[in-house]
């Protein structure tokens, strides 16, 4: 069964203020907490989660396309979320959501070179030596361990 959490805290923004995500914070039971205009302060935990990832993505797009920002991100929230949190007692918040350790045996550093092995149905008849892996990059993560998310400059 999936956990979800018992509050969203968020600034009066308005990707956070509408109907479609009110009703499904009803539906999961989660309560949506907003905090005052104006006031950074007020949401400090989550501009310091952000300012943690920001940190972890400005020195990962150092000579990477600047359009890969949001991938960027997603792989640092991904690895942040294995790591340890003091506030969690030696736990990370991927143990406390889903109970068990998780895996870290398959990160990557953001834009790692990788080959992406192209199945025999999809090569040309007639190509017996063209190459069959096309270069790209590594820039994310999926649900499972065993697919990444890959960036192919081609």
């Amino acid at each position: 069964m999936k956990r979800y959490p018992q509050f969203f805290h968020s600034a009066q923004e308005g990707e956070y203020i509408n109907a479609e995500l009110t009703d499904y914070f009803e539906s999961k039971g989660i309560q949506h907490l907003v905090a005052a205009a104006y006031s950074l302060e007020s949401n400090d935990v989550a501009e310091c989660y952000n300012q943690t990832l920001t940190n972890m993505v400005r020195p990962s797009l150092d000579n990477v396309r600047t359009s890969l920002w949001a991938e960027a991100f997603n792989w640092a929230c991904y690895v942040k979320n294995r790591l340890p949190h003091s506030a969690l007692v030696d736990k990370t918040p991927y143990e406390v959501l889903f109970q068990k350790k998780p895996m870290i045996s398959h990160l990557r550093p953001f834009y790692t070179q990788c080959n992406v092995h192209i199945p025999k149905e999809k090569r040309a008849a007639g190509s017996k030596l063209d190459a069959r892996a096309l270069e790209g990059h590594l820039v994310g993560y999926t649900e499972t361990t065993r697919m990444f998310r890959v960036y192919i400059p081609s």
